[in-house]
């Protein structure tokens, strides 16, 4: 509470911000909660749009991050402007390779089907 009124809800990725003190408007899906009223504060856009409040702050929007493993939000933490820390592993994954006898012979294929083919060109 900020001087006894409440400021507007943070979005989440499920549902807009809650309104804080009126006339402050909820957020929605893609906007931040408004009011065209003086001294309201309007919810921050997002995914789903932060809560707007009357004489107090209003919500910050979500994120989006479908189709990610185990991605995760953190609220409450930021002020100001938002931000966002990305972090991954990699997995290295072998890559099958041929011996060096199998890749001699592979070769020496190749090569016979490339002279047969210059044979046929010659004779056609």
């Amino acid at each position: 509470m900020s001087g006894g009124y409440v400021p507007g809800g943070g979005g989440t990725q499920s549902a807009g911000g809650a309104a804080g003190t009126a006339p402050g408007v909820a957020g929605q899906l893609g906007l931040g909660g408004s009011a065209a009223a003086y001294h309201v504060a309007g919810g921050g856009g997002g995914y789903y749009g932060g809560g707007a409040a009357y004489a107090a702050g209003g919500g910050g929007g979500s994120g989006y991050f479908g189709g990610l493993t185990a991605a995760s939000t953190t609220s409450g933490v930021q002020t100001g402007n938002g931000s966002i820390t990305i972090t991954y592993s990699t997995t290295v994954t072998a890559v099958p390779t041929l011996e060096t006898g199998a890749l001699a012979l592979l070769g020496a294929v190749l090569a016979v089907l490339g002279g047969a083919g210059a044979v046929r060109r010659r004779r056609g």
